[in-house]
């Protein structure tokens, strides 16, 4: 009733008159070129303007500038990128000279039409009810007209409503006649500064002139559309009228520009003006940017946003990347741009944890404040909602998956309408008999409303122990995380698991920092550590963490990575075993290490119409396969050892041995290229070329501009574009954009698609990558420096981009490398990987060119080879408003006139040279050709920075692998000459000392350990027992009495024994003593009678009547896959004796031990069992039996088998 209510509000007292101009149009201005003041600050377009900014209103060609005249004597063509800001309602030479017959307005809107401008922004945009404007700007053009045609009018307003936090702008179209001057169509649209963005109107182009005859809102009234344009892109409110013959716009109106991969929320849209019939059918479908369909449900209507929009929930998806929603009502399909991305990343409404990450890791966190928007939700009424996580049981994970099956609602009660919530009171907290908390031990918070679609607030992905720890407190489990622990280690023995475990043992890192930096086709910058609370910069000490791509290796349940940590200090490789078990329970714990599953999940391919199998979902599995059971076994253990025995043998430090550096290459300033076999040469392109492209296999182009501020003789690298397979899936472009600020631009489609259908990516520095489809993958590590990997299969290019920007021009240094599996299979401007230098360069036709000192003959012989014959073979899109042959000629101009300078002789040395370039002769061309001392000092600097990262890629391995001996203490780089001392964390005890190993180069160049650590018989055992220090006195006050009790007794037999032994004859004495010792001596050894325990012996040793954590008396339950399917801890039938942890083969301790002792009765084992859980320890406490075999006792001489002697009463005792 509300939006009814308010439309005819609208209608009856706007007083803008369907198809009319609004009035009153103000001061007429005769300057052709207007300005306004604007009194209060606003933004557009993402910049903020302060107070007195000026809006230019350029009357000649219908375009209004922001904070700067922008005075072009052309119309502005689609992909002309301006220094300012543009608002374009018709871009288009409509006169060559003023007469009065055409004039223009400024007038500020106040008053009653300043409420009335309240009221459009509340009815057409979603989430803006209570909107109001604070002042607000009207420009007029009225009769505008050309020469040539001078009986073709356009009369249009543009007015700006500002309110406090948020610019929108209204546009009017009243007569759009005159829309084609010459060859150039009129267009209609907004053009970001500096930048190649620009979003148009609908019939922006030919069919411009249509503007005039479509409603873009709610109340459909003739001409006029509303964008809200404070960021971009700028977000269209309303809707197209519904004449489906009319439609010229099929971009869907989003409120959904990025989502976490949990999904959930409603996406708010419009496309065409909804009405009963047509909303009735209106269908959503969701699909990846390759065409897999990931969902199709029924859209909605927005009862919450307004008359003008439906809603389709979002649901969650398996993998990050882009994906496409589409809007089909009646005739027409409206289709919208988005992408899926780690919830840590996602633009959506989020529940903000507010304390520290380490209290929700926590088992019994004192705080867990959380706050979100309640204003924001439509309904008072509002759940919170508890939703774990669980890839349990599950043989495939389908793309159309509701989630039903991989997560729960564990808990649901009222939140509160403040906004803000602390959980850590214990009321939000698994119920007692709630089993579902056995398996769902990760997940997220949800918050609702209760209209319709519900607005959905999301958290981060959390841990659940603190939810979960009540519910075994209840059950008398306390020691819980050891008994998961446990049972994950031992489902590690199940054939899925030996197959991850198989590929987890061929991982590698590099050995030293510059090494991993030295391969960006292998290793980009760790983004995402869910197992350090403060982030993947937080670790202790200080270290730089990379993680290799991700697998794709579809029938493999997981996608192994390693990760490998560096110290900042000294860039030496750090490992997990460097850390002891306090810092493993702190949070900052981190080191080189293996994943099952790679945060970024498993990539697609060809469009991954196939389901994803267990382990290969991204960030979600990450957190379930890897982050939780290091949770267990490290963080929330009480068991000494769980994380050094159980968890890094089934996640080990790679090997540095199995490390295979990748081929680099580079080029810098004025092109000056390195091949891939090291050979350097001066390269003076001007267009576009082959820079690579593999047979077959991933391919890359470069475009090269001449620079503004120079003579037409230098060129710089301004673009590039490639491909991970060829002839289908997913293009990414690269270029650098001029401007303040100077930025990287990244840009993506599909083949097939039109390059209006290209995407431009919105990168945070620091944040998780860009996945695009099929094996791209896109980071920006900082302002000025990009990762770019194109991989497939083996088969992987890295690209590290440094951003240069001289003057108002930028341009690009790169460090390529190739992966070994490319070797001799490339071609192209920077020649083959290949151990035959006379084929080291062939052309992109497979023409095999000899090298040629002379850089002018080598250019046309080898250089010019390699250009893009047309547009047919080009990856670039050409964004330009002509077709994209016109583009490819612009960008490949006709080269008569450019005259390249191949040598640098006769040009004049500048008096600051030595100074800059030193030594580099690439330096001191660049600095000769180009005059200008910043190109020279960057050519300097990159080329300096990638030849140590090709020496480094160059070098040897040179580090050891980690001793395969689990629990070992490693205080110490591994590097060749070093010496180790064998010794184990504390406090596992070693069981031999004194060992020392060195890790020797042998002849192959290779390094060992010598002696080979496993012949040694060295290993790591527990404690037989863990004594809580603030019992000791307890201890002492029971040990003692006992120690004393004990004597007194053997004194009182000793009497005894005497006494009778008087009483009886000499033989019959010495018989019976030697029974008596040999019982003594015989108890505990093989074949001795097992000792039977009453029930009032057994409870008056275990007094609380608590069963031990491990006994049969209390089960856990555990789930049937991933986690091993135990029902039970210890279900083992070694008569309660001492038994080794389950280790992977290579794992394996290798030290003799005595022989097992013979099977012991089930009541015996039952009950020993107990007491060895229960030593010294409280109802709650338990000791850590040694779970791995202890070192063989001292020698014993054999019993001989002839008669003792007979031995005298003096003699016994």
């Amino acid at each position: 009733m509300r939006h009814i209510v308010g439309w005819i509000l609208l209608i009856c007292l706007s007083g803008l008159a369907l198809s009319a101009l609004i009035e009153p149009k103000g001061e007429l201005d005769t300057t052709g070129h207007g300005q306004v003041k604007i009194d209060q600050p606003f933004r557009v377009f993402g910049t903020d303007y302060p107070a007195g900014t000026i809006l230019y209103m350029n009357l000649p060609f219908g375009r209004i500038s922001i904070g700067k005249e922008f005075m072009d004597n052309l119309p502005l063509d689609k992909g002309v990128v301006p220094n300012v800001n543009l608002i374009q309602p018709v871009e288009l030479s409509i006169q060559s000279n003023l007469d009065k017959a055409q004039k223009a307005y400024m007038a500020s809107i106040t008053g009653e039409l300043l409420n009335n401008m309240s009221l459009l922004v509340r009815e057409n945009f979603w989430l803006e009810s209570n909107f109001t404007a604070r002042s607000g700007q009207l420009l007029t053009w009225e009769d505008q007209k050309g020469t040539a045609s001078p009986s073709l009018v356009n009369t249009f307003q543009v007015a700006f409503i500002f309110g406090t936090s948020s610019t929108y702008v209204l546009f009017n179209y009243h007569l759009v006649q005159f829309v084609k001057h010459l060859s150039i169509n009129a267009e209609a649209m907004f053009t970001r500064g500096n930048s190649h963005d620009q979003l148009s109107l609908p019939f922006s182009g030919a069919d411009v002139g249509r503007l005039a005859s479509t409603s873009g809102l709610a109340d459909r009234s003739l001409g006029r559309f509303i964008y809200r344009v404070d960021s971009w892109p700028p977000k269209r409110g309303g809707c197209l009228s519904d004449d489906p013959t009319k439609q010229g716009d099929r971009t869907l109106s989003a409120s959904l520009y990025s989502d976490s991969v949990l999904g959930g929320s409603s996406a708010i849209l419009s496309g065409r003006c909804p009405d009963d019939s047509s909303a009735s059918g209106a269908v959503c479908r969701i699909t990846t940017s390759g065409g897999s369909l990931l969902a199709q449900r029924p859209a909605v209507r927005c009862d919450r946003c307004g008359a003008a929009f439906m809603a389709c929930e979002v649901p969650p998806s398996l993998t990050a990347g882009p994906a496409v929603l589409e809007l089909r009502m009646a005739d027409s399909v409206y289709s919208h741009q988005f992408s899926f991305a780690s919830p840590d990343d996602s633009s959506v409404l989020k529940v903000h944890l507010n304390d520290s990450m380490d209290n929700w890791m926590q088992l019994e966190p004192t705080s867990l404040s959380i706050t979100y928007d309640a204003d924001g939700t439509q309904n008072g009424s509002l759940k919170l909602q508890v939703v774990g996580y669980s890839e349990a049981g599950l043989s495939r994970l389908d793309r159309d998956e509701d989630f039903k099956s991989l997560t729960k609602v564990l808990y649901e009660g009222p939140a509160s309408s403040s906004g803000r919530m602390n959980l850590g009171d214990k009321t939000v907290r698994c119920a007692a008999g709630n089993a579902d908390c056995e398996n769902y031990q990760v997940g997220f918070l949800r918050i609702q409303d209760s209209a319709t679609p519900p607005t959905t607030l999301k958290s981060r992905i959390i841990p659940l122990g603190w939810f979960v720890h009540p519910y075994y407190l209840d059950k008398s489990q306390p020691a819980w995380p050891a008994a998961k622990c446990k049972a994950w280690q031992e489902a590690q023995s199940g054939a899925e698991e030996q197959k991850v475990a198989a590929v987890l043992r061929t991982l590698a890192c590099p050995g030293s920092l510059n090494q991993a930096l030295a391969n960006p086709g292998q290793f980009v910058p760790a983004t995402y550590c869910p197992s350090l609370p403060g982030g993947c910069g937080s670790a202790t000490p200080s270290q730089q963490c990379l993680v290799s791509k991700p697998g794709i290796d579809r029938q493999l349940q997981g996608v192994p990575a390693a990760v490998c940590c560096y110290s900042q200090a000294d860039g030496n490789l750090i490992y997990q075993e460097q850390q002891d078990p306090s810092q493993q329970k702190s949070g900052q714990w981190m080191g080189s290490g293996s994943l099952r599953s790679h945060p970024n999940g498993q990539l697609t391919t060809r469009g991954g119409d196939q389901p994803l199998l267990p382990g290969q979902a991204s960030y979600l599995s990450n957190w379930y396969w890897d982050a939780l059971p290091r949770l267990h076994c490290c963080r929330w253990s009480a068991d000494t050892g769980d994380c050094q025995l159980r968890f890094i043998p089934a996640r080990p430090t790679p090997r540095t041995s199995m490390y295979s550096p990748a081929q680099p290459s580079h080029q810098v300033g004025d092109p000056h290229l390195t091949s891939f076999n090291g050979r350097r040469f001066l390269f003076n392109g001007l267009g576009e070329f082959w820079l690579l492209r593999a047979e077959p296999g991933v391919a890359m182009q470069t475009r090269y501009q001449l620079a503004s501020f120079i003579t037409p003789s230098a060129t710089f690298l301004t673009a590039l574009a490639g491909r991970p397979l060829p002839g289908t899936g997913d293009m990414v472009e690269v270029s650098a954009v001029s401007g303040s600020p100077a930025r990287f631009q990244v840009q993506y489609r599909r083949e097939g698609w039109e390059p209006s259908q290209t995407i431009t990516a919105d990168l945070k520095v620091g944040g998780a990558p860009l996945l695009i489809g099929d094996g791209i993958a896109v980071l920006l590590n900082s302002t000025d420096r990009l990762s770019l990997q194109l991989s497939s299969g083996a088969d992987s290019l890295g690209v590290e981009l440094k951003l240069v920007t001289v003057g108002n021009f930028s341009y690009m240094d790169m460090f390529l490398t190739l992966s070994p599996s490319l070797k001799a299979r490339t071609r192209g401007l920077l020649g083959q990987w290949t151990d035959d230098p006379t084929k080291e360069f062939i052309d992109i036709s497979g023409n095999v060119v000899p090298f040629n000192s002379n850089s002018e003959q080598f250019h046309a012989d080898f250089c010019n080879k390699n250009r893009l014959a047309n547009v047919n073979s080009s990856y670039f899109g050409y964004s330009g408003s002509g077709t994209r042959g016109e583009g490819f000629l612009e960008m490949n101009p006709d080269l008569a006139f450019y005259k390249p300078l191949y040598n640098d002789s006769g040009l004049g040395a500048d008096s600051q040279e030595d100074a800059v370039c030193g030594s580099s002769t690439s330096c001191r061309f660049d600095f000769r050709v180009t005059k200008n001392r910043q190109v020279a000092a960057a050519t300097a600097a990159n080329e300096k920075m990638f030849d140590e990262l090709l020496a480094a890629s160059e070098g040897n391995v040179s580090v050891c692998d980690v001793p395969a001996l689990p629990g070992l203490r490693i205080d110490q780089p591994l590097t060749a000459g070093s010496s180790l001392v064998l010794a184990c964390a504390q406090p596992l005890l070693s069981s031999r000392s004194g060992l020392t190993i060195v890790c020797a180069r042998q002849a192959s160049g290779n390094v060992t350990w010598q002696p080979d650590p496993a012949s040694l018989g060295f290993q790591c055992l527990l404690p037989t027992a863990q004594v809580n220090t603030a019992n000791i006195g307890l201890i002492i006050g029971i040990v003692v009495p006992c120690v004393i009790l004990l004597l007194v007794g053997i004194v009182v037999v000793i009497i005894i024994v005497r006494r009778r032994s008087e009483k009886q004859p000499v033989q019959s004495s010495k018989k019976e003593n030697r029974s008596f010792l040999e019982g003594t001596h015989s108890a505990g050894q093989p074949g001795a009678p097992p000792r039977q325990y009453s029930q009032d012996e057994g409870n008056r040793r275990n007094p609380h009547g608590v069963p031990p954590p491990h006994s049969a008396a209390a089960p856990l339950a555990y789930s049937p896959v991933g986690y091993g399917g135990v029902s039970g801890v210890d279900s083992d039938d070694n008569g309660g004796q001492f038994v080794p942890i389950m280790m992977p083969p290579q794992h394996q301790p290798r030290a003799t031990m005595t022989p097992s002792p013979q099977p012991v009765p089930a009541q015996r084992r039952s009950f020993e069992r107990s007491q060895q859980n229960q030593v010294m320890q409280g109802p709650d406490e338990r000791a850590t039996f040694p779970h791995q075999q202890q070192p063989p006792p001292p020698q014993q001489k054999p019993r001989s088998s002839k008669p003792k002697p007979t031995m005298s009463h003096s003699e016994v005792v």
